[in-house]
């Protein structure tokens, strides 16, 4: 098919340019030339037509109004006068006034008989179109009241006058359009055919002699003339082709040595991968081997610490003997953790996970860890503005870390001075940002010394690392912090006078890629300090007998935690292996199980999914503790809490007791017309031993809380039909019975200025719905519980 087309077509191809163009501009004005004729002769047509509707209907009516005596008088002489007047109309071929239901004539015009026909018309009203001649009748009223009719017969000779004139005006449209025609062929010919088949030719001649130093003649600056710049570049360049192709054997000889160089860089990459990945093995060994007497120094220490303490020994030096061996031991552990951390950024494998906190409680919190060492080295330390920051979403741990580092740092390097940590909030381009300057009056930092001075192993002066101590690798991991959470540290100082550092955070981290994890909740839940007591607090009557799995390959952590958790109540079984955890734990109940990682067989991560994966042991809290912090892998697989090496007695004891019995039972109402949200939170407290009772509006609610007076915690909606949270919240404060009962807000709002205000006085927590994980909501619910649990 296509064959017979390009065959029956293949004369146009063959046609000239100059033909194609000519043709193709007579075809386009003969086609607008049809059709602006066709479409002014219908409506020449149109117009006429209604024009002589119009004429004879006016015309019919003024004969009409004129005849009507004559008819009443029965004058028909009068009548042939009146019709006589149509002599001046000379489309008008006869007319007949007929008088009312009578065929016959009563006057004619222009001459008796000469309206035959015309009697079939008359007792109509309107005009008609016969073939050749229009008729219309018209009726004839004398005081509103019919007497006869009139009936004109009109010809078409003045519409054949306008055709004639009509074909004239189109014959010489056509004869101007044929002139014009003429004009642009021509003036095409001279500009753009020619030129193109002077250009034509001169390629032929180009290509039938290979000459291609010829050169085209370039007329015009048109398409046509920079079609001839490029045909003599490309001449140019084809010129140049044995030149070229003796350069790309130059080439092919430089690729194939390249390869080879290339396969070289390779194998290096290669190998230099295999020694990062030795490093990073060896990194974990050594970590393990380093932490694991580490924390038995640091763990058989503190029992020495309480036996010593507990014997009433009088030889005090002793107890500051064991404390220093302590404290020698933290401090080599928190310098290979710095070695570790700033092995993980530079690898890129620094976690980060984004959660809000409130600046006020962090500040304290690092200015209370420090307030010792800057009395030891009678420092004032001042803190100003931290209440101003608000709530800050961001990386806690690592916000912490930056401000102990530096605050750390400028009471180090002061002495008998003033350390300032002055924190504010401002706005810039549309986001919030956090500003924290430390000051102090300490020895500052030389010009040139600034320029290392956030180099890992760097200080300012190595005589500094003899006098104060310190790796150098704190302003590093801070600095890599910062810029981790899209923040900045500078620092300005004057040697002699003091220094400072200002760290500029964004309110709210925006942290991407596959580390990242975000909890969330509008306020904050208490986090545990930077260094803990060294005395742990004594438990509570409720710890008495309940039984703890101790899962671990290290005898040292079993000696340890079983001296430290024995004296607290805890009845303490020992497992050495993650097959002899699991075998324990099935044949025997256990209120809480604390779990290592690092095992040999089975580690702790397939202990903690088998536990989770059992329905006999699922509902039983699992405590990780380890030597390596990967708590968002912990929280994921179902673990209740994370611990890192070396344990702090208090701490691990102040977890523990969140898992007492007491709570086994514990009614939970969960408010909220979401189905999914519904069904998500009870999906979350499956295992945890508490009861859920769920109710779908405020009023249902209600009724809930009246059937279950014991409710201990209120999960609550606040946007809900029939009654929302809102008024609910209202309803159960004005109870007696429901008023101290515990509420935690869980809402997808976006809250105003008041309803925060509001809730803040009647509400223990706000959580936005999405931004919170199941351990965020178990933990904040168990830490509303522990603040109103009365202190025994």
């Amino acid at each position: 098919m296509q064959n017979a087309q390009a065959t029956e077509w293949s004369w146009w191809r063959r046609v000239s340019i100059r033909a194609k163009m000519q043709i193709g501009v007579l075809g386009f004005a003969l086609l607008l030339l049809v059709i602006c004729a066709t479409t002014l002769t219908v409506m020449a047509n149109l117009y006429f037509h209604q024009k002589m509707r119009q004429d004879l209907q006016m015309l019919s009516k003024v004969l009409a109004e004129n005849s009507g005596a004559a008819l009443t008088f029965n004058d028909a002489a009068s009548a042939g006068k009146v019709l006589s007047a149509l002599k001046e109309n000379a489309s008008v071929e006869a007319a007949a006034l007929y008088q009312n239901g009578d065929a016959k004539a009563f006057a004619e015009y222009p001459q008796h008989g000469a309206a035959v026909g015309l009697a079939a018309m008359a007792g109509k009203d309107g005009v008609w179109l016969r073939q050749e001649f229009y008729v219309t009748s018209t009726p004839v009223k004398v005081n509103e009241e019919t007497v006869g009719y009139l009936v004109l017969k009109s010809n078409l000779q003045e519409w054949d006058r306008f055709k004639q004139k009509l074909l004239s005006l189109f014959l010489v449209l056509i004869g101007g359009m044929l002139a014009l025609t003429l004009l642009v062929s021509y003036w095409l010919k001279s500009h753009i055919t020619q030129p193109l088949a002077s250009l034509s030719e001169w390629a032929m001649q180009v290509s039938k002699h290979k000459d291609f130093n010829a050169r085209a003649s370039k007329r015009n600056e048109d398409e046509i003339g920079h079609l001839v710049d490029s045909l003599n570049v490309m001449l140019s360049e084809l010129a140049r082709q044995e030149t070229i192709v003796s350069l790309n054997r130059e080439l092919e000889w430089e690729i194939q040595e390249r390869k080879v160089v290339e396969k070289d860089l390779i194998a290096t990459r290669n190998r230099a991968e295999e020694a990062n990945k030795a490093k990073s093995r060896f990194l974990a060994n050594m970590s393990h081997e380093l932490r694991t007497p580490l924390n038995a120094i640091i763990g058989y220490s503190e029992m020495l610490q309480e036996v010593v303490a507990e014997d009433d020994y009088e030889r005090e030096e002793i107890l500051d003997d064991i404390g220093k061996v302590r404290s020698a031991g933290k401090h080599l552990l928190s310098l290979i953790n710095d070695i570790l951390d700033i092995s993980k950024i530079e690898a890129g494998k620094m976690q980060i996970s984004i959660e809000a906190f409130s600046m006020e409680d962090l500040v304290d919190e690092v200015a209370g860890a420090l307030r010792l060492l800057a009395d030891e080295r009678r420092n004032k330390l001042v803190v100003r503005g931290a209440g101003e920051v608000g709530v800050v979403h961001s990386d806690l741990v690592k916000v912490r870390q930056i401000l102990f580092n530096l605050l750390s740092n400028a009471v180090k390097f002061t002495q008998d001075g003033v350390v300032e940590l002055i924190c504010e909030r401002e706005s810039a381009d549309g986001e919030d940002w956090m500003l924290c300057r430390v000051r102090d009056t300490g020895i500052g930092i030389s010009a040139s010394a600034i320029k290392e001075l956030f180099r890992p192993f760097s200080q300012a002066d190595p005589s500094t690392t003899r006098r104060y101590g310190g790796t150098g690798l704190g302003l590093a991991i801070s600095r890599s912090y910062a810029t981790m959470l899209g923040g900045e540290i500078s620092v300005t100082s004057k040697e002699g006078e003091g220094s400072e550092f200002c760290i500029r955070l964004p309110t709210t981290a925006e942290i991407h890629g596959p580390e990242e994890r975000i909890v969330g909740g509008e306020t904050v839940a208490p986090k545990p300090p930077l260094a803990a007591s060294d005395t742990p607090t004594p438990a509570s009557n409720a710890m008495t007998g309940a039984r703890l799995l101790l899962i671990d390959d290290d005898p040292t952590v079993h000696d340890i935690l079983k001296h430290q958790l024995n004296k607290h109540g805890f009845l303490v079984s020992s497992a050495h292996s993650g097959a002899e955890g699991l075998t324990l734990a099935k044949q025997e109940e256990f209120d809480v199980i604390v779990l290592d990682i690092f095992m040999p067989g089975q580690d702790g991560w397939q202990v903690l999914q088998m536990l989770k994966s059992d329905a006999a042991t699922a509902h039983i809290p699992v405590v990780m503790h380890t030597i390596e912090s990967n708590a968002q892998k912990g929280y994921a697989l179902g673990a209740s809490d994370f611990l890192v090496k070396p344990i702090n007695g208090a701490r691990l004891l102040s977890i523990l007791q969140r898992f007492q019995k007491k709570d086994t039972g514990m009614k939970v109402l969960y408010v909220d017309d979401d189905v999914h949200s519904l069904e998500l939170v009870r999906a979350y407290m499956h295992g945890t031993g508490w009861n859920l009772i769920m109710a779908e509006d405020g009023r249902e609610g209600l009724e809930k809380l009246s059937q279950n007076p014991d409710v201990s915690m209120i999960l609550l909606d606040l946007i809900m039909p029939e009654m929302n949270g809102f008024e609910f919240l209202e309803q159960i404060r004005r109870n007696e019975k429901t008023a101290d009962t515990p509420v935690i807000v869980i809402s997808a709002r976006d809250l105003t200025q008041a309803e925060r205000s509001l809730l803040r006085q009647h509400t223990q927590a706000v959580l936005r719905k999405g931004m919170y994980d199941k351990s965020a909501l178990l933990s904040r619910i168990k830490e509303v519980l522990e603040e109103r649990m009365p202190v025994s």
